[in-house]
């Protein structure tokens, strides 16, 4: 299962806070130090609702809620004109996808067992 979402992190600095927000900036408000936007490519949201959908749900015991495991790499980087910022790739949990490949799967839209075989696991790689 291939999927990669690209995400870059960079530090929102009260100028940029206040062209963001415009009229609507209050500078006693407490707003985010870091923002950034997730790109995924059109071609893999397929894959990526298939990987959320049949991927076994974790338990999150500090929480109390289930959820699927996303893998997050990164590294920092710098821009042409020398802003560091923090870029990310969201990609399959390896476990997760290889149970979905295994067909031992539990959807997390339900907890019965399902089959998540496909005909063809061309789409699936580790």
């Amino acid at each position: 299962m291939n999927f990669k979402i690209q995400l870059s992190i960079f530090p929102q600095t009260e100028e940029k806070k206040k062209t963001l927000y415009g009229e609507n900036y209050d500078p006693s408000k407490n707003y985010p130090e870091f923002s950034g936007v997730a790109k995924i490519d059109s071609t893999q949201i397929k894959t990526f609702i298939e990987y959320l959908t049949k991927a076994t749900p974790d338990f999150d015991e500090y929480s109390k809620t289930e959820y699927v495991p996303i893998q997050a790499d990164g590294w920092m980087n710098k821009s042409e004109k020398g802003m560091k910022y923090l870029v990310m790739n969201l990609t399959p949990n390896y476990k997760k996808a290889k149970q979905i490949v295994d067909g031992v799967a539990i959807s997390a839209n339900n907890t019965d067992n399902i089959e998540t075989n496909t005909e063809s696991n061309d789409d699936f790689a580790f």
